[in-house]
C-alpha cells in the first residue's frame, strides 16, 4: 500500500522508515463484481520498532465476523525474539506502547443498505510512530468495523468485519497502491464480473440493486 521514503524502499525495502502491505480478501460466496475488503494489514520499517525495544512489525487482522466483538479483533506482534499471535488488546498495547486500543463511546448499531459505506466502525487502534526520535513522525490510526453485505433470503442480514486505516505525514513520493506508483494494472477491470467499465468502477449509488416484485413479499 505505501513504502515510504521511496527512495530507501527502493534500495532496501528492509530499511524504509513505514512499509503498509494489505491483504484483500472475499467471503466464501461472493461474487466476482463484490468489494474486496482488507481482512489484514501489516505495518512495519524503523519508526515501527523506535521506542519498542525489538519490535519489527505489526499485524492487525480479522479473526472472525462476529459483530462489534473484541473476539474479531488480531493482533500479532514481530520482535527479535519471535512472533506473538493471537495477543488481547491490552497485551498489544503492553508490547507496542506506541498504539492504543479504543472502542466508540455509545450504542453500536448494525449497519444496513441506507448506512454510509454500509458499514460501522466498532474498534480504533492509534499509533504514533517516531514520536520522541528526530525525524518524521507518522500518525496511524486502524479502524475495525462491521460491514453490511447484503441479505441471505434464508437467514437474513450478513455481516463481515474489515479494517480501514489512515497514515499522517507521508512523503508525496511515496510508493505503492496509495503513493506515486502507477495504477492502471490495479484498476483493470475483471473479466468474471457481468458488469462492464465503467460500472465497475462505482462512483456513487446504490450497492444493492433493488429486489424484482416476486422478491419483495417473501423471503
Amino acid at each position: 500500500m505505501i513504502g515510504t521514503p521511496a527512495n530507501i524502499y527502493r534500495k532496501s525495502p528492509a530499511l524504509a522508515e513505514l512499509v503498509v502491505a494489505a491483504r484483500f480478501g472475499r467471503l466464501q460466496y461472493d461474487g466476482e463484481c463484490n468489494d474486496l475488503m482488507v481482512r489484514s494489514l501489516t505495518l512495519q520499517g524503523t519508526k515501527v520498532g523506535q521506542g519498542t525495544d525489538g519490535v519489527t512489525k505489526v499485524v492487525f487482522s480479522i479473526r472472525s465476523d462476529a459483530a462489534n466483538s473484541s473476539d474479531a479483533l488480531g493482533f500479532s506482534v514481530v520482535t527479535a525474539n519471535g512472533t506473538f499471535s493471537n495477543l488481547s488488546a491490552e497485551e498489544f498495547s503492553n508490547a507496542v506502547p506506541a498504539c492504543t486500543v479504543a472502542k466508540p463511546v455509545g450504542n453500536f448499531n448494525l449497519p444496513g443498505r441506507s448506512t454510509y459505506r454500509f458499514r460501522n466502525r466498532a474498534y480504533r487502534v492509534e499509533c504514533g510512530l517516531g514520536l520522541g526520535f528526530s525525524g518524521t513522525v507518522h500518525f496511524v490510526t486502524v479502524h475495525f468495523s462491521t460491514v453490511y453485505r447484503g441479505s441471505d433470503l434464508r437467514t437474513g442480514p450478513v455481516y463481515a468485519n474489515d479494517i480501514s486505516f489512515s497514515i499522517s505525514n507521508v512523503r508525496a513520493d511515496a510508493i505503492g497502491l496509495l503513493g506515486a506508483d502507477d495504477h492502471t494494472d490495479k484498476a483493470r477491470a475483471i473479466p468474471e464480473c457481468s458488469k462492464v467499465p465503467p460500472e465497475q468502477t462505482r462512483v456513487y449509488g446504490a450497492k444493492f440493486p433493488k429486489k424484482k416484485k416476486w422478491q419483495q413479499h417473501h423471503r
